[in-house]
């Protein structure tokens, strides 16, 4: 029996610090004839672990582009950073120059929280535009840590 997939684990989140936010009212005013299909969803991640402090950082971005006049416009930018204390992080991720290494899989539920948090202020945020009734679309926290891994390989 592999011992390591009973691992336990102490999570908490300590903060959601909100980096930047910028909903363009004036194109989202200007849109006629909506159409959520045609809306593009462009997502970028960053982990950082402080091993001193036992914390695992995990920055994201999400960004609401819709195609207008051979451009693709910028509907919404929302940054933020996710501060998650982890107990006795060195037994759970590895920090390299370059990359974070997950050794029991974890990520994915930071992840869930971190993508969570980003759906509600963007519900919040929406309120009263084209956009609220398309908040943040389910994601595959697995598949979005596969293409993180990917990224840091390179």
């Amino acid at each position: 029996m592999d011992k390591s997939k009973n691992k336990e684990v102490n999570i908490q989140l300590l903060k959601v610090i909100e980096i930047e936010s910028f909903l363009n009212f004036d194109a989202l005013n200007s849109i006629k004839d909506f159409n959520v299909d045609h809306m593009e969803l462009e997502i970028e991640m960053n982990i950082d672990v402080r091993e001193e402090v036992d914390q695992v950082i995990l920055a994201m971005m999400i960004k609401y582009y819709y195609p207008s006049e051979n451009t693709k416009v910028e509907l919404l930018i929302l940054k933020t950073s996710n501060v998650f204390q982890v107990v006795d992080v060195k037994e759970f991720f590895s920090k390299y120059t370059t990359n974070v290494v997950d050794k029991f899989g974890i990520l994915p539920n930071l992840l869930s929280v971190a993508l969570g948090t980003l759906r509600g202020i963007i519900v919040v945020r929406t309120v009263g535009t084209i956009l609220e009734n398309h908040p943040l679309p389910m994601l595959n926290p697995v598949e979005l840590c596969r293409n993180l891994e990917k990224n840091q390989k390179k």
